[in-house]
């Protein structure tokens, strides 16, 4: 099904979340490659090295910033990552900040290169989502093609619209924010996925967002995102027609279980009236929960490479006509 136009707008991990080894990289700027060494005790200890070490040398030589301000580390300092460390580095990249902004103003493109800002920032997130939007979204819409987006961009679209900003900064119809709102009310098929690389991020990987601008959306499909991350699912409860769930759900009431809005009753959920097709393989399902009848008109259920142990909770789906049990550990088809 989910043969995608992706959204191609790049996201890097660890630039929005400020632990050891994201402070570290905004504030050197440079790649830190993961080391394993052995510890006294015997497991094995997790160090950070440095590699290209450089300082911002083009806001030294452009715009005059004092080059003795920046901060400065050895390697086998950065190598103990510890928190005393970590808190001084980070009070001295405080104080370099104030005094290259001091001193510039507004960030020049320099710094905000340097920073990777581009890649977690609110405005240019949804910007370059909004220039997308603008130069395909029509394609899109005619074609019925699929839209891959990841969870850090629908949590940018959500935060730009309480931003009290212009919808657009640079004054180009392109890049105008009205193009990205317009574009996702109308769009009826995509994917939400999650990068590899940001699963181990905990910030990114906990990173919540809402679906309920998607007005139009009938197809939905969700790869290494969890239900907790979602808000907005009353609304699509009520409009998808497929949805394909992937390697996000040990239960099925977690996703399927929908809150009606103003309320904390558990038996007080949305039934996904219009959905027909749904296909919740590779997961890690044990059971086949009795939430799976909040889906009364199902007719195509996939639960294929699961951990499922029995077979239940199906007879109430009158209208199914297909279910895909295969590679679960189901030794009878008894009930």
């Amino acid at each position: 099904m989910f043969c995608y136009h992706a959204i191609s707008c790049p996201v890097l991990p660890g630039r929005s979340s400020v632990g050891g080894r994201q402070l570290l990289a905004v504030v050197f700027g440079e790649n830190l490659r993961t080391v394993r060494s052995p510890a006294q005790n015997g497991d094995s200890d997790t160090h950070c090295s440095i590699t290209n070490k450089h300082t911002p040398i083009q806001l030294v030589e452009k715009h005059g910033v004092q080059q003795d301000l920046f901060p400065s580390v050895g390697k086998k300092q950065l190598a103990q990552q510890k928190l005393k460390m970590i808190n001084q580095l980070q009070s001295q990249l405080d104080r370099y900040m104030a005094s290259v902004l001091d001193v510039l103003g507004l960030p020049p493109r320099e710094l905000l290169d340097f920073l990777e800002y581009k890649y977690t920032d609110v405005i240019s997130v949804t910007r370059s989502l909004a220039s997308f939007a603008y130069e395909h979204g029509d394609m899109i819409l005619e074609e019925d093609k699929v839209v891959q987006i990841t969870p850090l961009q629908l949590y940018c679209i959500k935060r730009r619209m309480v931003l009290p900003v212009v919808s657009s900064e640079t004054g180009h119809l392109c890049d105008d924010f009205g193009n990205l709102i317009d574009f996702v009310q109308k769009l009826h098929r995509m994917k939400i996925a999650s990068p590899p690389e940001h699963l181990s991020d905990v910030f990114i990987s906990n990173i919540a967002f809402d679906l309920s601008l998607f007005k139009g959306l009938t197809v939905l499909g969700l790869e290494y995102v969890r239900p907790s991350q979602v808000t907005g699912m009353d609304s699509m409860a009520r409009q998808l027609a497929t949805l394909e769930v992937h390697h996000s759900v040990q239960v099925l009431q977690d996703l399927l279980l929908v809150q009606c809005p103003g309320s904390d009753l558990p038996l007080s959920g949305v039934q996904w009236t219009h959905l027909i097709c749904a296909n919740f393989a590779f997961n890690e399902l044990e059971t086949i929960d009795a939430s799976i009848n909040m889906l009364p008109s199902l007719t195509r259920l996939d639960l294929s490479y699961n951990a499922i142990t029995k077979l239940e909770n199906l007879s109430e789906l009158s209208h199914l006509e297909m279910v895909d049990l295969s590679y679960n550990c189901i030794k009878s088809l008894q009930g």
